[in-house]
């Protein structure tokens, strides 16, 4: 019975014919070598198969770049490479219609042949998007990119990456350049700190700020938001005000605007000037994506504040035990001056890291990329981006809220202090009056009021903070306790091996940093050296920081 199976399922193969359309279908999906070395000598049938799929098949240049050469007489030609620097022939005529795209096109050298070969390309560069990235200092250079190369890009730019510097030699030639690209919408301005500025407006009088806000609110025609990228200096003193200055001219918009702005901080050097001086930080660490050198470095940097505040804790003390021997001389008065502790709130620090994630799970990849792509090339983890993104936001918010509810009580006891004030220069005469009674309640043992009232609001804001956080430890102990632990989970033995790199990084950079200060301080100016070692240079061309 099963011989007899096997013999109809056989006579039943054969005589399946799959037509020659779903064969055609199938062969977009392998590589031509594949298809003329391997399905090709199958048999006839697939020899013609292939020789049809060839006919119509698409094609699409990869990488190759415009360079230069030197000459039979010693002069610079134009050459076309490809990847491996294998030379190319170069087109006399326009491009086959079968060819409808390239991947990538770099331009070293730029003569009259080159851009007629550019020319010959129109219209590939018609029929999709550019991304186009312009390096060059030079203003020759740049003049001739805008009269020459600039109108073959210009209605299909759709990605625009330059220096500040360039931006403003385009603009000295043509003002409104950015608004002339119908199509552009991502703009970044590679390592320079330039912001949009207000009022917006792109004519030849107007700062480069102002034409990228004009730039910005100026809407598409598909009502695609616009981004804009760009570096920002943690201590630039007009920071705050530029932001401000954004929200409020997007809050009064007359008319609908939609745009994204991506902000991209220096490392951790400018990071850490605004960590010693004990503001509140939260750090958030993605588990598939640290190593010990970087944990340690956060963990340095989380207990700068620890170190200050026991040291702080050690002055009081010693300022409390002498405090008595100076009363019975100098009097009450001399213990409320020497006896007042800084307050710095160590507890308004903490590290949380995400497990299953990646770097790129706090932005927005995970939800543009589906999730098996995503996994595949590394920008998303094996946590849910919708869970990722919730625990993030929440996390943030319920921190942010707890710095915000204090400063907020900050400003309020300010505000009564203020109301008190008034008031008791209205009640002055009254004042006067009890003045007698005051002195005799001070000399009488009350004179270390104003110290306990100080050590009070101290504790109020101590137990502020302690509580909020611990709000937000609740928060993460009920809901995201499965995958958010507190610290770190790399095993302590691997930190404590790196533990010797990060302090003798640690030395060298205060060293360079006296160094640099003793010559300031004669006369001298030198700018701050960064120092690499091999193992460090290996290690930083392997992770790339945010």
């Amino acid at each position: 019975m099963s011989d007899n199976r096997k013999k109809a399922e056989e006579k039943m193969a054969k005589a399946i014919f799959i037509s020659a359309d779903c064969w055609l279908c199938v062969f977009d999906l392998l590589t031509p070598s594949q298809l003329g070395l391997g399905i090709a000598l199958i048999s006839n049938r697939f020899d013609y198969y292939v020789d049809e799929h060839f006919k119509m098949r698409k094609w699409t240049f990869a990488l190759f770049q415009i360079g230069s050469k030197i000459g039979k007489n010693g002069t610079k030609e134009m050459e076309i490479t490809n990847l491996n620097g294998k030379p190319m022939p170069i087109p006399q005529k326009p491009l086959p219609k079968k060819i409808i795209g390239f991947k990538r096109i770099n331009i070293f050298y730029i003569d009259q042949n080159a851009i007629t070969f550019l020319r010959h390309f129109r219209q590939l560069f018609a029929d999709c998007p550019i991304h186009l990235t312009i390096i060059t200092h030079n203003d020759r250079i740049a003049k001739f990119l805008l009269r020459n190369i600039w109108p073959i890009f210009e209605k299909n730019i759709h990605c625009l990456e330059l220096s500040a510097g360039i931006f403003n030699r385009f603009r000295q030639f043509v003002p409104s350049i950015l608004n002339d690209c119908p199509s552009l919408r991502f703009v970044c301005f590679t390592f320079d700190k330039l912001f949009a500025e207000f009022p917006c407006d792109d004519n030849a009088m107007a700062s480069d700020g102002q034409a990228v806000a004009k730039w910005l609110f100026t809407p598409l025609q598909n009502n695609v938001p616009k981004m804009f990228k760009c570096w920002l200096q943690n201590d630039d003193p007009n920071l705050s005000s530029k932001v401000e200055a954004l929200k409020a001219a997007f809050a009064s918009a007359s008319s609908p605007a939609n745009f994204i702005i991506v902000f991209w901080f220096l490392r951790s050097n400018s990071v850490v000037p605004l960590i010693r001086q004990f503001l509140p930080v939260l750090m958030l660490n993605a588990s598939k994506w640290q190593w010990p050198r970087n944990v340690r470095r956060m963990q340095r940097l989380l207990a700068k504040a620890t170190t200050a505040t026991n040291d702080d804790k050690t002055a009081t003390e010693t300022t409390t035990t002498t405090a008595p021997q100076q009363q019975s001389q100098d009097g009450a008065a001399t213990t409320a001056a020497t006896a007042q502790p800084s307050v710095i709130n160590t507890d308004s620090r903490m590290m949380f890291t995400i497990k299953d994630i990646v770097h790129q799970s706090f932005s927005d990849f995970g939800f543009l990329v589906p999730g098996r792509v995503a996994r595949y090339i590394g920008v998303q983890g094996d946590l849910d981006p919708l869970l990722t993104g919730t625990a993030v936001l929440e996390m943030v918010l319920q921190f942010l809220e707890s710095q915000f509810l204090h400063q907020q009580q900050q400003k309020e006891d300010e505000e009564d202090t203020e109301d008190e004030e008034g008031e008791e220069d209205e009640l002055e005469e009254e004042e006067k009056e009890e003045e007698g009674e005051k002195e005799s309640n001070e000399r009488g043992g009350g004179g270390q009021s104003d110290v306990r009232t100080e050590q009070g609001e101290q504790d109020e804001v101590a137990r502020s903070n302690a509580s909020a956080l611990d709000r937000l430890r609740r928060l993460v102990a009920e809901k995201y306790a499965a995958f958010v632990v507190e610290g770190t989970d790399i095993p302590q033995v691997k930190l404590d091996e790196v533990a010797p790199l990060v302090e003798a990084e640690q030395q060298q950079a205060v060293s360079a940093e006296e160094e640099r200060k003793v010559a300031n301080d004669s006369g001298v100016d030198t700018p701050p050296t960064t120092e690499t070692t091999t193992e460090e240079a290996a290690e930083n061309n392997n992770q790339p920081s945010r």
